[in-house]
């Protein structure tokens, strides 16, 4: 079963009406704290479980760099 657990306290009342306004327009990411894909947790107190997210981003800073300098390279 693929399951999102939220950390979210509406403002307004909650109920079959209007769930959908919640989910599309006062719900975002920062309100997701567990998530499970198959039954197995693949986020786990809002921290990622199946990668290394400081070598993630780390990787991902080294990349924009590269990016960056290669479009500087190019002539207009």
């Amino acid at each position: 079963a693929d399951i999102v657990i939220t950390d979210y306290h509406p403002a307004t009342p909650l109920h079959g009406a209007n769930v959908a306004g919640h989910l599309l327009f006062a719900m975002d990411a920062g309100h997701v704290r567990h998530v499970l894909v198959d039954g197995a947790a693949v986020l786990r107190d809002r921290t990622p479980v199946l990668l290394d997210a400081v070598a993630a981003r780390q990787e991902s800073l080294a990349a924009t760099e590269r990016l960056w300098a290669r479009l500087a390279s190019i002539e207009p």
